[in-house]
């Protein structure tokens, strides 16, 4: 497992406070930064978090693109889901630039959130290649539909009890929508 416990040193700069980050080492015996030498090999810790930082704004401005190409109608949801997928995408990216690539897809192939992941990856193919080649409305929005459920159901397996809490809500969610349609 990986220690984020501060090392304290005399200079107590962005590079110091790097070293006490990445000091812990991996299960493999490799630390974060040592996984990007051949990827991006010259990235300060600084450089890294705002990399992480521009791709995730860059992923948000896509997915609100998305969301303004709705305002059109109907016949813009090729693009809805084309800027919503690549959005997803790019912001998924962003987290290598923190976690590393290899510990990222480490993480996303854990046992707990491998379906989920592998579905969620999968819309998002599907998304795309469907709103660039056969643009069927009903069919996108349906792909949007699991990408996103996919989507909140990877993001709560990172959260001790969020499926749990999720569940919950959901559960919740059915018993006032069958009461709300029965009254």
């Amino acid at each position: 497992s990986m220690s984020f416990a501060p090392v304290r040193t005399d200079s107590g700069d962005a590079e110091s406070a790097e070293a006490g980050l990445v000091s812990g080492a991996m299960s493999e015996g490799q630390g974060v930064v040592d996984e990007f030498k051949g990827i991006f090999p010259k990235l300060t810790f600084r450089q890294r978090m705002i990399a992480c930082l521009t791709c995730m704004a860059i992923g948000f401005v896509l997915d609100f693109m998305g969301t303004l190409a709705l305002l059109g109608g109907k016949r813009h949801i090729p693009e809805y889901a084309a800027f919503y997928t690549c959005g997803n995408l790019i912001s998924i990216a962003a987290s290598a630039f923190f976690v590393g690539p290899r510990r990222q897809l480490k993480l996303m192939c854990e046992p707990v959130r491998r379906v989920a992941c592998a579905i969620f990856i999968g819309t998002m193919i599907l998304t795309l290649v469907m709103a660039l080649t056969y643009p069927v409305p009903l069919l996108l929005i349906a792909m949007l539909v699991v990408q996103y459920c996919a989507l909140i159901w990877y993001g709560a397996s990172f959260i001790y009890g969020g499926r749990t809490c999720l569940k919950a809500a959901i559960k919740k969610a059915s018993v006032w929508c069958v009461k709300l349609m029965n009254s």
